[in-house]
């Protein structure tokens, strides 16, 4: 379908209430003749036309569809006269209220699609975020155990013996086991 008026490919993208009503008119006129010839190849008066176009463009302008892009109301008139998103075989403003709301519908699934998969993102950084942390608290609380448990050790030495020395030692492979207090001191 090629639209030929001089101001639908510059609204493209530029939501209906923002477009005014004049320009917004004379695509939807031209829309609804497209979808009228897909639908039934008859031609359609020119005065039903321009009261049916009244109340789309009622709707595109201040009613619940004010908010879709020009892009979307086009493939709503499109992919609707072409049977794809439902309503009747008979082209008037009930027919194109039911195309718009499955198009809405779609665009809606798409915005909630694309925030939901940037939740999921979210929520997975964070678990491994807190993954990480849990096994680095985790290594510190073995490291702690560990040193507790090596006393009775003279004070200057129980001091020398820091946490991240032990961890150090822990994450080279040396288990709580094997590991000793010289080891600690010397190596890491």
């Amino acid at each position: 379908m090629e639209i030929k008026s001089k101001h639908f490919a510059p609204n493209l993208n530029t939501e209906c209430s923002k477009i005014p009503s004049s320009i917004l008119s004379e695509v939807v006129i031209e829309l609804s003749v497209h979808a009228k010839f897909n639908m039934t190849a008859l031609d359609v008066s020119s005065v039903d036309l321009v009261r049916m176009s009244e109340t789309i463009i009622f709707l595109l302008s201040k009613g619940k569809y004010k908010h879709l892009p020009l892009r979307y109301v086009s493939e709503a008139f499109m992919l609707g006269s072409l049977g794809e998103l439902g309503g009747t075989t008979k082209f008037n403003a009930r027919t194109v209220n039911i195309w718009l709301g499955a198009i809405d519908e779609k665009c809606r699934k798409i915005v909630q699609d694309k925030y939901s998969k940037v939740d999921d993102d979210r929520k997975k950084e964070e678990e491994r975020a807190f993954k990480a942390i849990q096994a680095k608290s985790s290594i510190y609380g073995r490291a702690l155990y560990w040193k507790i448990s090596q006393t009775p050790l003279p004070d200057p030495v129980y001091d020398q013996l820091n946490l991240d020395r032990i961890v150090a030692a822990f994450q080279s492979g040396i288990s709580a086991r094997d590991l000793t207090v010289k080891e600690v001191l010397n190596r890491f």
